[in-house]
């Protein structure tokens, strides 16, 4: 996340230079055309650069989704408490007289 935000404070501080460009030196006090496209395509990039920052494009090793619900899963048990008393509880048999047995013998 951190170096998100890296990238996101770069640009962010380039926006502020390029604006101050823009207006103050290439066409004082106006906004033409060809410099609002080439900011939108900044912004364009801003966004293509922070995703590849994020999902670490550049990694060969890619997060398998499996992996990472389990790991979500293991971290809250108590979420799956129910799920887990009632898979028990189906699998449980009462005997005749009184004990319990749990699945198939």
């Amino acid at each position: 996340m951190f170096k998100v935000f890296i990238v996101t404070a770069f640009f962010g501080t380039f926006a502020y230079i390029w604006l101050l460009v823009i207006l103050a030196f290439i066409s004082p006090d106006v906004v033409e055309v060809w410099e609002a496209a080439v900011t939108l395509a900044f912004f364009i990039i801003l966004v293509v650069v922070a995703y590849c920052v994020d999902v670490q494009i550049w990694k060969g090793n890619k997060a398998n989704l499996e992996d990472e619900l389990e790991m979500a899963d293991k971290g809250k048990p108590s979420e799956n408490l129910d799920v887990n008393l009632k898979r028990y509880a189906s699998q449980l048999s009462v005997q005749p007289d009184g004990t319990r047995i749990i699945g198939e013998l």
